[in-house]
């Protein structure tokens, strides 16, 4: 069983009309936990996207490039 601390989270980029994701930017990430962290990587990539795109944290492994967001 996994803990909250060890849960692992994904960073996906995905377009906003269909929310298909387009890619993965981030894998098996801890949700805030050290330096290079699913929050960080957010932050970093949310800046950089045009308005046709989105980026959200999810589950590890749940999601990957093709599948469509709920």
């Amino acid at each position: 069983m996994t803990t909250e601390s060890e849960q692992l989270y994904d960073v996906v980029i995905y377009e906003i009309a269909t929310h298909k994701i387009e890619t993965v930017v981030g894998k098996d990430m801890h949700r805030e936990k050290g330096h290079f962290n699913a929050e960080r990587r957010l932050e970093t990539v949310l800046p950089r996207l045009n308005d046709r795109y989105n980026a959200e944290i999810v589950e590890a492994g749940k999601f990957g490039q093709g599948d469509v967001l709920p």
